[in-house]
């Protein structure tokens, strides 16, 4: 007869959420945005219907910068 092992689950304590560290995280990386210190690598913008090929490039290696589904 097969031996019965008893598995208990564990659960992970979910991070707290801190909203007002991360509003002044965002804000702060919107001034950068705005004075034009930080800016974002655009590899592909695709039209919506393009969302297939959009994961495709995701997937493939050396993919560089960020996809953007336009409406």
């Amino acid at each position: 007869m097969a031996e019965r092992r008893h598995v208990r689950s564990v659960r992970r304590p979910r991070p707290r959420r801190r909203p007002a560290a991360r509003r002044a995280h965002l804000e702060g990386l919107a001034s950068l945005v705005e004075e034009g210190k930080l800016r974002v690598h655009v590899g592909e913008a695709l039209p919506l219907d393009d969302a297939n090929r959009a994961h495709e490039l995701l997937a493939r290696e050396g993919a560089t910068g960020k996809i953007v589904l336009t409406p």
